[in-house]
């Protein structure tokens, strides 16, 4: 019983999931049918084949011939809708063998016939072209199953082939025309260059004659200069001498817009080195076929080494195809390949461009003149030695002045440098004599930019490099002992005028007084002048002889 009751509840379960499951697909599927009538509403022509109703039948179909030539020949198609009993409208569709489609309306002709007469025009394709209907009720629903095809083939009665398609100013066109006649048809044919298709709106440009099989016919620029970027025609008439029937067919063409030319044999830069915030010109030729000169539109773009846009300017007319612009790199911008590309523009939108690389060089700093300890550059310098040099400088650079370099050379070849970053006009170097050598040395001035780029006074100067001699202080060596020299003989002399001083003294305490004699005058004053005698030792003094008595006398002094 338990088994029985298990398996009636897992039917039941299935029962109702299958129920459920069957609704849901019920719902899928009109969904899904509504969804393709959608679809087939909105695409009749593209998709007819959805229709639900039975194909026609071949034998409501008939046509009165299965070849027809273009322009002159037309084909006509009945259809009887017996089978179908809604119908409002019918659509005759034909498929082109260049694999385009139309749709043409067929002419209600009386109850279940439909009506349409095809006459190829000049431009429908040749060949085998498939033939199709479709019918429609009011509510544009297809009735019938698009399966049922007919055809025909177009042929023509002539036939016209070109060089090209394009062609510029000063270009030729060649073309080749075949015209036959059939059995019951004879053409005669005249050729004209038109400017449209519309009969009532076109301009004959050019006649050329009757009945030619070929020519040859330039485009010039008298003909065509107001016409340029337009759709032309060769215009082929033709005349069926038998009915009368005159017919027109066009073979178009295309005059194009010849570019300006950039005579790039004729750019010319004025200098060819061209520096930072200097002028340069540039000068170029440019010609048009369609525009004078006056008319063309030049200009020139500057882009820097990093591709960073400098400036856009037009180049001015001069004369005789020449343009001209002066232009300059400003000073901020790098130096390197900058980059310049020149457009040309006519009146009809012709652009040409050319691309030129320049290189743009730095500009090297100037030495106008510096001076040392208040001297021009051009006077001698003498200086003691232990003296300082100071250096002053008048220097400028169109970027900016990185540093200045003093550099001192002696006899020796013995170099010494000093740098200092330059910060203005008050910018000084101040070297001490004490740390060179006495003699003569020779200054170099170099200047250095903030691109690297260095300049010394001797590249400007005829006179440079300047000498500066540094006289020797022998008197400041010597002077210790010139002061000792000198000192010391103060000395000696201060002592000897010490030592006279004191022996004169002790001289005179010890001095004995000889015997008091009757002596002449003349003897008295011999012995005074024996007295007088300074700072000399006397061993032996011998008076004059006299008839008195001899004697010696002995003094030290």
């Amino acid at each position: 019983m338990k088994v029985r009751k298990y398996f009636s509840t897992i039917l039941i379960f299935f029962i109702i999931m299958s129920t459920f499951f069957g609704i849901l697909l019920i719902h899928f599927n009109n969904n899904l049918a509504l969804n393709i009538k959608g679809e087939d509403d909105q695409s009749l022509p593209n998709n007819p084949k959805l229709a639900t109703g039975p194909p026609i039948a071949y034998s409501a179909i008939t046509r009165n011939a299965t070849t027809v030539y273009r322009l002159f020949q037309s084909i006509n198609f009945t259809l009887n809708t017996f089978s179908y009993t809604d119908v409002d409208y019918v659509l005759l569709q034909i498929s082109f063998t260049n694999s385009s489609t139309n749709n043409y309306n067929m002419i209600y002709w009386g109850p279940n016939e439909y009506r349409y007469e095809y006459k190829p025009l000049y431009n429908d394709p040749l060949g085998f072209q498939n033939v199709s209907f479709l019918l429609y009720n009011s509510s544009n629903h297809l009735q019938n199953a698009h399966t049922t095809f007919t055809n025909f083939t177009t042929i023509p009665c002539y036939y016209l082939t070109t060089n090209n398609s394009e062609y510029y100013i000063g270009d030729d066109i060649y073309a080749d025309l075949s015209v036959w006649d059939n059995y019951s048809s004879q053409f005669e044919w005249n050729l004209t260059i038109v400017d449209s298709t519309i009969e009532s709106l076109q301009q004959n440009i050019f006649n050329l004659e009757n009945n030619l099989f070929q020519f040859t016919y330039k485009i010039t620029n008298e003909s065509f200069h107001d016409y340029v970027d337009q759709t032309f025609y060769i215009k082929l008439n033709i005349t069926n001498k038998t009915s009368g029937q005159i017919a027109a067919a066009y073979f178009p063409f295309k005059v194009l817009n010849s570019n300006p030319n950039i005579d790039t044999s004729s750019i010319r830069l004025s200098p060819s080195n061209i520096f930072r915030t200097e002028e340069c010109e540039i000068s170029l030729n440019v010609t048009d076929l369609e525009n004078t000169s006056e008319d063309i539109d030049v200009s020139m773009t500057i882009e820097d080494p990093e591709g960073n846009l400098v400036t856009t300017t037009s180049i001015d007319f001069n004369s005789e195809n020449n343009f001209t612009k002066l232009f300059s790199v400003p000073a901020e911008r790098p130096t390197g390949k900058y980059r310049i590309t020149i457009n040309a523009e006519d009146q009809n939108g012709g652009i040409s461009s050319f691309l030129k690389f320049i290189t743009v060089k730095n500009n090297f700093p100037e030495i106008h003149s510096y001076e040392i300890n208040g001297k021009s550059m051009d006077e001698a310098i003498s200086i003691f030695y232990g003296n300082d040099l100071t250096f002053s400088f008048n220097v400028s650079d169109v970027e900016n002045v990185a540093y200045i370099r003093v550099a001192l050379i002696d006899e020796n070849d013995e170099w010494y440098n000093v740098s200092k970053a330059y910060t203005g006009i008050n910018t000084k170097i101040t070297i001490r004599t004490a740390e060179l050598i006495t003699g003569v040395w020779y200054v170099y001035i170099y200047v250095t930019d903030s691109d690297g780029a260095t300049i010394s006074l001797i590249s400007d100067y005829d006179f440079a490099p300047q000498s500066i001699r540094i006289i020797p202080d022998i008197l400041t060596n010597f002077l210790p002992w010139v002061l000792f020299i000198i000192g010391a003989f103060i000395g000696i002399l201060v002592g000897v005028g010490l030592a006279y001083r004191h022996y004169k003294s002790k001289f005179a305490e010890t001095k004995v007084t000889p015997p008091k004699e009757k002596t002449s005058i003349k003897k008295q004053q011999k012995k005074e002048s024996v007295t007088k005698i300074p700072e000399k030792e006397v061993e032996d003094i011998k008076p004059e002889k006299e008839p008195a008595p001899k004697r010696k006398i002995k003094r030290k002094l």
